[in-house]
C-alpha cells in the first residue's frame, strides 16, 4: 500500500517510502485496494478514515486534545472501520499513550508474557 499509493524518497541510492496521506486515498476506487490484498471492508474503511481527516473529524491534535483515554477511545472508534484494536494501537504508536495495549495481539501477548508484563495470559500460539 505505501508502494502503491505513498511516495518515495531516493538518498544514497536508497529508495525510502512515506505513508500515503489522506488525500492520496480519497480519489482511490475501494476496487483498486483489492489488488493489493485489502479485503473489500478494508478498502472501504481506509477510505472512511481518510474522508474523517480531510473532513476534520478527526485529527491527531483532536485525539491528543481530548481529556481522557475513553473519549480519546470513543472518538476513534467512531470512524467506521475503527475498532477496540485499532483505536487502541493508534493510540500507542502515533501518541505514546501507554495504557493503550492492543491486547488482541498475539505477537504483542506474547511478548508481555515473556517478560512477566502480563501473567494472567497464556502464551498465544499460531501452531
Amino acid at each position: 500500500m505505501v508502494e502503491e499509493y505513498g511516495h518515495c524518497v531516493v538518498y544514497q541510492g536508497d529508495t525510502y517510502y512515506v505513508f500515503p496521506s489522506p488525500q492520496d486515498f480519497i480519489a482511490v476506487n475501494p476496487q483498486d485496494l483489492l489488488k493489493i490484498q485489502l479485503s473489500k471492508s478494508k478498502a472501504n474503511y481506509i477510505i472512511e478514515v481518510a474522508k474523517a481527516f480531510l473532513e476534520g473529524r478527526i485529527s491527531k491534535k483532536i485525539v491528543a486534545g481530548l481529556p481522557s483515554f475513553e473519549l480519546k477511545q470513543q472518538l476513534l472508534m467512531s470512524v467506521k472501520g475503527i475498532g477496540l484494536w485499532t483505536a487502541n494501537y493508534v493510540l500507542m504508536k502515533c501518541l505514546r499513550v501507554h495504557n493503550s495495549i492492543p491486547y488482541g495481539d498475539a505477537g504483542l501477548l506474547n511478548a508481555l508474557v515473556k517478560f512477566h508484563i502480563n501473567r494472567r495470559q497464556k502464551r498465544l500460539s499460531w501452531h
